[in-house]
């Protein structure tokens, strides 16, 4: 039997697994079932309960957490571990079971979903003032058809700047970190998650690649010199020593980067494994990244002829469903904060008139995308707020009044609120006289 400081008693059901810091149980008690995790006895115990008894008076960060609740004792062995939520392994799953086969994969918008949730999660865990220190995809489940997710195993995290005993797992850690520069903080903690993203859109790592494969023994001295003394980008632009591309064992990440992630999300994985591998002052920061996939989860479309989800990618010509091949009947898009794929159902909200808002505070719908009554395959906007807007096209200036529609063409420009909006056509952006000049 064991018994919480709550004065709860908690009766053994079964044995859930064991890892490197101790073993988990199911548990029961007069309200319900829990995990429980038994500590192993080290050097470290003392300071590691002192860590979780922490953690239970501060309270979870947020829903996604597994959260420490209750420090318990056994009655009979000396000791000590703590009781937390059990996870609905029905709906949960880890990555790993994912990639071999053993669960559903997610579509793209159970990716988008789940990459935001995460980022959202850490924002809020650093908001508190805790670093997580030991982010890796071990410590992440996710609902492959809605991309909600859960994180477990969190005894680690810290309050950001006290000393921790776990430094990470190597394919995890930032390389300040592995190389024992720095202590785990929230600044690795960035890093950590980029590889996470990083792996959960195109089941690679992103060190990995021509280079790493011609190493016979992948042992933690290798790990060490590619995961952080040498480490380069197998997407990096300037450097093609270590790039996945060509290499037949690799096809698949490279697939996924090409066909999955949009230029914008190409670009910050750029960022944050080339600059921001010895910069921790360019890594991409919680607010960037939440802003992204904020923007992508308004550019998921279903194919009109299979329901397949697609990911519309504003600086990319228009092309056919990834499944059937057929076009999914996008031409434009309304660019302001963000891009907006220009399709009838979906509406323009202040997120991409001004970015985001602060957490929690809901969207306002200020117009509506509809099909055009005349044209094929046309749209208008209709205004949904209490003011008129200005809408430009072709050199001449119109009103469109509440209530009221525009059909949306390219280069035309609308005014709400004094902010400037821009149709245009799907794929890059026209280069400035500064940028060609560069």
């Amino acid at each position: 039997m064991f018994i919480g400081q709550s004065g709860t008693r908690y009766q053994f059901v079964e044995r859930l697994g064991s890892g490197g810091q101790g073993a988990v149980y199911r548990v029961r008690s007069g309200e319900g079932e829990f995990a429980l995790k038994w500590c192993r006895p080290g050097p470290n115990a003392e300071k590691q309960r002192q860590q979780i008894q922490t953690l239970i008076q501060r309270g979870s960060p947020g829903p996604e957490f597994i959260w420490p609740q209750d420090l318990v004792v056994h009655e009979r062995q000396p000791g000590f571990g703590y009781v937390m939520p059990l996870i609905d392994t029905r709906r949960f799953s880890t990555i790993n079971r994912i990639l071999c086969g053993a669960r559903p994969q997610p579509d793209l918008r159970a990716l988008v979903v789940a990459s935001l949730r995460l980022c959202d999660a850490l924002d809020e865990l650093h908001q508190r003032g805790y670093a997580y220190c030991d982010l890796s995809s071990s410590n992440l489940m996710l609902d492959a058809h809605s991309g909600e997710i859960v994180l477990f195993d969190n005894d680690n995290v810290v309050i950001d700047g006290q000393e921790t005993a776990v430094m990470g797992t190597a394919e995890w850690m930032a390389p300040e970190v592995a190389l024992n520069r720095s202590p785990p903080d929230q600044h690795s903690d960035l890093y950590s998650l980029a590889l996470i993203l990083f792996h959960l859109w195109t089941w690679g790592h992103p060190m990995e690649g021509r280079a790493t494969l011609q190493v016979r023994c992948w042992d933690l001295r290798a790990k060490r010199r590619f995961y952080a003394e040498a480490p380069v980008f197998c997407f990096d632009p300037n450097d093609s020593s270590n790039t996945a591309e060509g290499e037949e064992a690799l096809q698949l990440i490279v697939r996924r980067w090409q066909l999955l992630c949009p230029v914008r999300l190409q670009r910050a994985f750029r960022r944050a494994f080339t600059e921001g591998v010895k910069d921790e002052g360019r890594r991409v920061r919680l607010s960037q990244w939440r802003d992204l996939f904020t923007e992508m989860l308004h550019q998921l479309l279903p194919c009109p002829s299979c329901q397949f989800i697609n990911l519309i990618d504003p600086a990319q010509r228009p092309r056919g469903c990834l499944k059937c091949g057929n076009p999914l009947g996008v031409q434009l898009v309304i660019r302001g904060h963000g891009a907006l794929a220009v399709r009838p159902g979906v509406s323009l909200l202040t997120y991409h008139l001004q970015g985001l808002g602060k957490k929690g505070e809901p969207e306002v719908v200020l117009g509506s995308l509809e099909r055009h009554p005349q044209a094929a395959g046309a749209c208008i906007l209709r205004n949904n707020t209490q003011d008129p807007w200005r809408y430009r096209v072709d050199g001449k200036d119109y009103s469109i009044e509440p209530g009221q529609a525009r059909a949306l063409l390219a280069g035309a420009e609308i005014e709400i609120a004094g902010r400037r909006l821009a149709v245009a056509e799907l794929g890059p952006r026209p280069e400035t006289a500064k940028q060609r000049g560069r």
